[in-house]
Parts: C-alpha cells; structure tokens; sequence
C-alpha cells in the first residue's frame, strides 16, 4: 500500500474494531465533543473532511447541520459512510491526499482527523488543507508534549494491545503553529482529549474509574497541558 494513502487503513472495518467497546466508545464521545468546540461558532458551512471514512465525524458533523464532503484515496474508503443513516447526504469522492482536486477555498472548513501522524509529508498535506480552506482548518495531532514524549517505551504496549499499530509521527503545538503561519493561518484553539494513552484504557478495562481519572484530569488542568491528541484549529489571516 502506498504510504501516501494511510486512510485506506482507517477507514478499515478492522480499524474500527479498535473502538469498540467502552474505551473506544470514550474515546469517540470525547473526540466528537471537541471537534464540537472548536467548531462551535459555525453554522451550516461547507466541510470538507479529509480522510473521514472511519466515519467518526461525518454522521455528527451532517447531523449538526453542515453540508459535508469526505475525500477518500479510493472507493473502499466510501464503505463505512453507509453505515450510518446520519451519513445519508453525506458526499464522498476519491481523492490524492498529496493534491487535492479543488479549487483554492472551495470548502468554508477543512477537518482531518486520525490522518496528520501517518502521511510522509506533512507539511504538503497541511498546504493543501489550508489551499481549498476558505476560512478554517480542523486537525487532530500526537502531541509530545503528553505521554507520547516516551513513544519508544509505549509503542510495544501500544502494539501488544491493538494489534497493528502503525508507527506514527509526533509534533509540538509549536511546531504546527509556525508551520500554520507560514500557510497564512493563525491557530485560534488547541484542545486536548486524554491524559491517560487510550492503550491503557483498553487494557485495564475499568471504563469508569479510567473515565473519572480523566474527569479529574480536566478538572485539575492536566489535559490542558499534557493532553493527547491535540485538536488545533487555524484560521485564515485576512489579507
């Protein structure tokens, strides 16, 4: 498989396995609750959702109003979308990540979550998200600021529980926020959605003490700065 089309991967029925469960149900609820806030000023916009055939947002995100297209890198991306009735008006088409076939600012928002960490060069991915943005780009990150700043010692565990993790790329706040300006962007919001890594919530299978660790968490400021994964949202610069 060419390493330029990781969301024939996550739009997977075996990686949507990964979610079953209580932990993945937490996991889910949390990532659409923050994908809600940082997209909590708009209202019925365009939304073009890059690599979205896992279909964790696309049902919401049509369900909360907004017209929605997901980009997939070939048809078998499209097969999750039809299991979900929020998906019903829903448009997918095929797309290459590495060039995207839209017009400059075609979309008022860009989303792309569970993609950033996996494609080779991310920076000509994030350009072309920012190209067919009219006004917003939505993406989600591996942060190293959390625990993902001891991968090396965690992806074994990560593996052991999953089963066919891939190897994934990290990045700062900081680093994504020069690389934003640099596209005429400025990051209006991060937002993070576990302390804890979602492997060790699998693995200890105790959904309510895990999930009122993480309560805690938020409660005390620790996912504000230890969080992961960031969801960071940019807006255009007026010019």
């Amino acid at each position: 498989m060419s390493p330029e089309a990781p969301d024939i991967v996550t739009s997977s029925l075996a990686y949507a396995r990964r979610f079953a469960g209580r932990a993945g149900r937490l996991f889910l609820e949390r990532q659409e609750e923050v994908i809600a806030d940082a997209l909590a000023d708009k209202q019925g916009v365009t939304i073009l959702d890059v690599g979205g055939g896992h279909a964790q947002l696309s049902g919401p995100l049509s369900a909360w109003g907004h017209k929605i297209t997901v980009g997939g890198s070939s048809a078998a991306c499209a097969e999750r979308l039809t299991s979900d009735l929020r998906n019903t008006h829903v448009t997918f088409c095929i797309v290459t990540l590495d060039r995207l076939p839209f017009e400059a600012r075609s979309f008022d928002t860009v989303i792309s979550i569970r993609l950033m960490a996996h494609v080779e060069d991310w920076q000509h991915f994030l350009a072309e998200l920012c190209r067919v943005a009219r006004n917003s780009v939505v993406i989600d990150y591996p942060d190293l600021a959390s625990v993902n700043a001891f991968t090396f010692a965690t992806f074994a565990l990560k593996r052991w529980t999953e089963g066919d993790t891939r190897r994934y790329r990290n990045f700062t706040a900081s680093m994504l926020k020069r690389e934003f300006a640099l596209l005429g962007f400025e990051v209006r919001s991060v937002e993070r959605q576990f302390v804890l890594p979602m492997a060790l919530h699998r693995l200890l299978k105790a959904p309510r003490l895990l999930a009122h660790a993480e309560r805690m968490a938020v409660r005390v400021g620790l996912t504000r700065w230890f969080g992961n994964p960031g969801v960071m949202r940019a807006d255009r610069v007026a010019r």
